[in-house]
């Protein structure tokens, strides 16, 4: 695939006498990435060992840092992987799919990004039953609040204080048995009364 007059990086970043900066702009010029075949083959592997989730997750990674073209044919291609956990809970086809869809669409506003970039389709907005007992978590993430030592409160009031200000990314470490899990599972049940209040505005 490499033409023979290639003597150097620089030869193969020039295409048609023109120099590009980055390679992947080269073997655009060049026609080597004008269809979505690399793609298309790098979800056909995940999907034969990743879960439904995780394959969303890599779909979603893929439209947001590489080149594809057309998200909607490779959407078609796999919404039968992408639904398969629906599917699995019995739910009808359409719905399934309609759920992995407002899935995409969740995991791209976490991400500050709109799908519609890249594809939009006509699927129902459809809010799975919920299955979280909020006032255990409420009640739970409170007790257990109660019980951080003082490392531990700065890390979830650091957490929380991200949270409500739009993000960011905190590493949380130490030794094990420091009580790192403790924390997480803390957070985990404030969380979910937070989103529920979050989303009910």
């Amino acid at each position: 695939m490499i033409p023979e007059d290639v003597v150097d990086c620089r030869d193969l970043q020039t295409v048609g006498g023109v120099f590009y900066e980055k390679f992947v702009d080269a073997a655009k010029a060049a026609g080597y990435l004008t269809e979505d075949i690399f793609y298309e083959k790098s979800l056909e592997e995940a999907a034969s060992f990743h879960s439904a989730p995780q394959l969303k997750r890599f779909f979603v990674t893929l439209l947001m840092f590489g080149e594809i073209h057309n998200a909607e044919e490779l959407w078609y291609r796999f919404v039968d992987d992408f639904s398969e956990n629906f599917l699995y809970k019995h739910f009808p086809k359409e719905k399934a799919e309609a759920l992995a869809y407002n899935d995409l669409i969740d995991r791209m506003n976490a991400m500050r990004e709109k799908l519609d970039k890249w594809m939009s389709l006509g699927y129902e907005r459809i809010i799975p039953d919920n299955v979280i007992d909020f006032d255990y978590c409420s009640k739970e993430g409170d007790r257990m609040r109660s019980t951080l030592v003082a490392e531990q409160e700065e890390v979830v009031k650091a957490v929380l204080d991200a949270v409500k200000s739009g993000g960011g990314l905190i590493y949380v470490d130490g030794p094990g048995g420091s009580g790192k899990t403790y924390v997480y599972l803390t957070l985990i049940n404030i969380l979910q009364v937070s989103f529920m209040g979050l989303a009910m505005v």
